[in-house]
């Protein structure tokens, strides 16, 4: 088993290995004895209940933990308010104190969910994660980010929570349909194009296939310091959202009916060629970006008008006043924070 420990206020450990999810209980206990005898509430949707639910629940009960489980619909949509009140009215219902937990098992809509009830339900509860999708595997599991979506954007209100704990227990990856191992494909080239060019090939090569539990630590370890470095996503850690300032647009213009992960794919795409553009990268750089995103099975083309997509990405988290800070790749394994004013974007959007 690899063990990455994300250094931020207060650190945590992540547990990355096959077969990890049936020992969850006692994994977990080991590092938090207070765990033992606590009120647990595991938290998926209706794609994952039926396959792990009970397979995590037993391994709490062994561990000496009171469990129940709550049901959410699956997908983007139950990222909102109303089903954010239904959750926190069902854990005062139980009477959940502040010394119980929350566990977020599936994907990254689970855990942003669960995350941002547990951070405010009782003014923040500890909670607990086990990321049932590559994507949320080495991205939203890790580094405190949680969040619901509004009308306007994506993840437009939200906390930073840390979990007291990740495991990611990589045999999951085997149920999960092609589309969706996808959206965690283009976030784990993402690291690769940030700061790790082996990465990169070694992913585009099918490193993912043949030694996934390496390439999940990988990421992971280059998220945790990042995030080490900068928790509350005030500078560096911007650089984790290479592709999304236009991924968040797509998938918003889609009503989500585009997932997150291939959004994120024809964002990179886009940052590429807006570095290419504004001539920070090379036009091979550029390239070769584009042709290892077509090669590992993603649809670069964008159905979308670039006034749409402007107008949305004025809803950009990393918006200030008149800016808004691109992340734009120079090379493969360099990537730089790029503040550019609203006309030069749509400038360079025209064009």
């Amino acid at each position: 088993m690899i063990i990455q420990t994300i250094h931020t206020q207060k650190p945590y450990p992540v547990y990355i290995d096959n077969g990890l999810l049936s020992h969850a209980g006692i994994t977990f206990a080991e590092r938090l004895p207070d765990l033992v005898s606590k009120s647990v509430v595991i938290i998926s949707d209706s794609n994952v209940m039926p396959l792990y639910g009970q397979i995590v629940a037993e391994s709490l009960q062994d561990a000496g933990c009171r469990v129940s489980t709550y049901e959410i619909p699956a997908g983007e949509t139950s990222k909102n308010w109303s089903l954010l009140g239904e959750l926190l009215e069902h854990l005062t219902n139980l009477q959940l104190t502040r010394s119980d937990y929350l566990v977020a098992l599936g994907g990254g809509v689970v855990g942003d969910l669960t995350g941002f009830a547990a951070s405010i339900y009782l003014r923040g509860i500890s909670f607990l994660q086990i990321p049932t999708t590559l994507l949320s595997a080495v991205d939203s599991s890790v580094g405190g980010k949680t969040a619901v979506n509004l009308k306007t954007g994506k993840n437009l209100a939200g906390t930073f929570w840390q979990p007291k704990a990740v495991l990611c227990d990589t045999d999951v990856f085997d149920s999960l349909p092609r589309e969706v191992f996808l959206d965690g494909v283009a976030e784990s080239i993402k690291y690769g194009i940030i700061g790790d060019h082996a990465l990169f090939q070694d992913i585009l090569h099918g490193g993912l296939k043949y030694k996934c539990t390496e390439i999940v630590a990988s990421c992971i370890a280059m998220k945790g310091n990042i995030v080490a470095e900068d928790e509350f996503d005030r500078g560096t850690r911007e650089l984790l959202n290479l592709g999304h300032t236009f991924g968040h647009a797509i998938e918003l213009l889609s009503h989500y009916k585009i997932s997150h992960g291939h959004a994120v794919a024809i964002g990179m795409d886009m940052a590429a060629k807006t570095a290419a553009r504004l001539e920070l990268c090379s036009r091979d750089c550029c390239n070769e970006i584009s042709d290892a995103l077509t090669r590992l099975g993603f649809s670069l083309n964008c159905p979308y008008s670039m006034k749409d997509l402007f107008q949305v990405m004025l809803q950009d988290k990393k918006r200030r006043n008149n800016i808004i800070d691109l992340i734009l790749p120079y090379a493969i394994g360099d990537c730089k924070i790029y503040p550019i004013t609203l006309d030069q974007l749509k400038e360079v959007l025209s064009t």
